[in-house]
């Protein structure tokens, strides 16, 4: 399940109910340290700008946590750093349906690792949600990475294309060329 128009609705409509409760938001504004006087929090961000605050939620990966918390709590800083994060990519590619022989008649499939292959998985994303294509087309989806597959992340985004091409003809008989693809990468689990 997901929200009709993607999971980006969810921090949209939260996002719109601060700024109706008053909020002040920094979108895309550094952090560079947060720490603590007396009961009050200070938030250092990019420029030298200084913040104040009764309360900090920190909705970033446990290594730019560590990070910003510093000398807050060593024992903390250390078990958040010490989190491992894989990284991976997912590779978009959009058909015209009528180049696609498969029946998409389910979500996507898993790829065990016993098989040697550079792919994760693949999801038919225009099966799983809807209105995630146009009328007509279809939306699939191949995942690269992760802890034992980190050597194909070198390639390039045209490269990633090839090898999601290669795979999905391989194990769906798809040989057509794609109307249009999409890669986006996680570094550490954070999109880049």
């Amino acid at each position: 399940m997901s929200l009709r128009s993607g999971v980006g609705a969810l921090p949209d409509a939260l996002v719109a109910r601060l700024k109706q409760d008053g909020a002040v938001l920094r979108p895309g504004t550094a952090v560079e340290a947060v720490e603590r006087e007396g009961a009050r929090w200070v938030v250092h961000v990019a420029g030298g700008e200084r913040l104040e605050a009764d309360a900090v939620l920190l909705a970033v990966p446990g290594h730019d946590a560590a990070r910003l918390i510093g000398g807050l709590d060593d024992g903390l800083s250390a078990a958040l750093s010490s989190i491992a994060y894989g990284s991976t990519a997912t590779v978009f590619l959009g058909y015209r349906r009528a180049d696609v022989a498969h029946p998409l008649d389910g979500v996507g499939f898993v790829v065990p690792r016993a098989s040697g292959r550079p792919i994760l998985a693949g999801t038919w994303v225009s099966s799983k949600w809807e209105a995630r294509a146009p009328e007509g087309h279809v939306l699939l989806r191949a995942f690269f990475g992760g802890e034992w597959g980190k050597g194909v992340l070198a390639e390039s985004d045209e490269g990633l294309v090839a090898i999601a091409r290669a795979q999905l003809g391989a194990l769906m008989g798809l040989s057509a060329e794609p109307a249009m693809t999409r890669v986006f990468r996680f570094a550490r689990a954070a999109r880049r």
